[in-house]
Formats: C-alpha cells, structure tokens, sequence
C-alpha cells in the first residue's frame, strides 16, 4: 500500500506540480494527528513542536520543522477546515487558534481506512514514525526540487471560471450562510455608527458576491477571494467572539467548503 512519499523514496521522479498537489496532504495528516491525541485547543507553534528534527547532518544544520513552509500549511489548514475537522480563530495581532470539530473523530477514522497517507500511516501500525518519515521526505523533496513559495501561485487558477451549479448543495449552504451574515451586518447598529464606511464596504461586497452565486454561471476564485473570503476575515476581526464574528466564520467555512468540492485549490 505504497504513498507519494514511499514513491519518492523509491526513486520515482517528482516534478514541482505533483508535488505542490500531494505535499498539503500530509500537512494535514501532521495537523489531525496532533488533533487525534489532544481535545485542547492548538496554535500553529503547538503543531510545529512535535515535528521538530535535531540533527546537524540533515538538510539544514541545526533544528528545523518538517511542517514550517508556509502555503502548504495554509492549504493543509483550509482542507481541513473546508471538511470541518477543524475551526480557525483569527485575532488581530495574536497566532490563529485551531480548534476540533464535532466530526472530528468520525472523519479521522473514515480517512485513516479510505484515503492516502491517512490510511498509509494507519496501515503501518505506529502513524506517528510514519507521518514523521513522510514529512522528512517532503521535506527533503522540497529542497531537492528547489521550491519556492512563488511556486504555489497559479494566477491562471485565480480567474478560472468556476461552475455555478445551482442544484449543488454545498454552493446553496454557502450562500444561506453568507445571506445570514449579511443579514447580521444590516442589523448591528453599532457598526454603523462606529464604523460607517467599513459597514458599506463589507455589505456593498458581500451582496455582490451573493448575487452573482445566485444569478451568474461561472465565477472565479479571485471574485470570491476580493468580495467574500477577504471581507468576511476583516469582519471575523472586528466581531471578535461575537454572533457576528461567529456567523462570518461559519459562512467561511460553507464557501470554502464548496470550493474544496469543486476545485482543486484547496488539495483535491
């Protein structure tokens, strides 16, 4: 039952696009086995401590992390939240706080005996050494390949058209949860006194982006990042461990919960 990493270790060339589709999985398998063995709540940094390698004959002198790059973490983080294994919680200055999911365990379980490396690492009896040796490998690939964060930017993918199929249920859930914050919005009388413009500028965006998921064929990632995702992080971070925060967070989730179903951005 052999995995990308096992592949690699074989010997088998890897180019840069596979391993930008493949190296965010195991990103993800680091981040829910951390979630397998601990309930309390964690920071990027929590994370990182347990894959943490010491050695002076590796890749790199010294101490390094074997899930420190950055857009792989990012697209690990947004896979697993889009599939609500997790919750993220953003603050103005301080890391983001992750958080299980009511479901947690039950996909952990479902992908630890259906879907690669989840099940490679379950089938190999200790998944901790596995993960570990499969992120080294990533790691070493990485450098191997000479990777760059630049690399992960595909700006043909940003205005790709993007189906609107309005029988979709993920795309209609979306949709409800992004009415909903804009509903929230319009009613908070204390945003707009306060924050007048910045009240327009989030509502102004947000119902264009629900009216075209609403009316339009095709959109493209780059729409729903401007007029959605962008604008719902800036009112996650004024409504700070409010309903409205809360409700931003949860129509986050619901679009990029969509997008994970259709698209390939957020590791197919």
């Amino acid at each position: 039952m052999p995995g990308a990493a096992g592949r690699v270790g074989q010997g088998v060339t890897m180019d840069k696009a596979e391993f930008i589709k493949l190296a965010p999985k195991y990103y993800a398998l680091a981040i829910a086995l951390r979630f397998s063995k601990h309930d309390s709540a964690q920071t990027r940094q929590s994370i990182m401590n347990e894959f943490m390698v010491h050695e002076e004959d590796g890749p790199s002198e010294g101490s390094y992390c074997l899930v420190d790059d950055f857009p792989i973490w990012n697209s690990a983080i947004a896979w697993l939240v889009g599939r609500d294994m997790i919750s993220s919680f953003t603050d103005p200055f301080g890391p983001p706080v992750y958080i299980k999911g009511d479901t947690f365990d039950s996909q952990w379980n479902d992908l630890c005996r259906t879907e690669s490396p989840f099940e490679n690492a379950a089938f190999s009896g200790d998944p901790g050494r596995w993960t570990y040796q499969a992120l080294d490998a990533v790691y070493r690939e990485y450098i191997k390949l000479g990777m760059r964060p630049s690399d992960f930017e595909e700006p043909e993918r940003e205005w790709s058209p993007i189906p609107l199929e309005k029988d979709n249920e993920a795309l209609q859930a979306a949709i409800t949860a992004l009415d909903e914050t804009i509903t929230a919005v319009e009613q908070s009388n204390g945003y707009a006194i306060d924050y007048a413009e910045e009240r327009n500028f989030v509502l102004d965006n947000l119902r264009m982006l629900s009216q075209k998921l609403k009316t339009a064929g095709t959109i493209s990632l780059s729409y729903v990042r401007t007029h959605g995702l962008s604008v719902l992080k800036r009112v996650q971070d004024r409504f700070i461990d409010t309903s409205i925060g809360e409700g931003a967070k949860q129509a986050t989730g619901a679009i990029i919960h969509w997008l994970h179903q259709i698209i390939n951005y957020f590791v197919s």
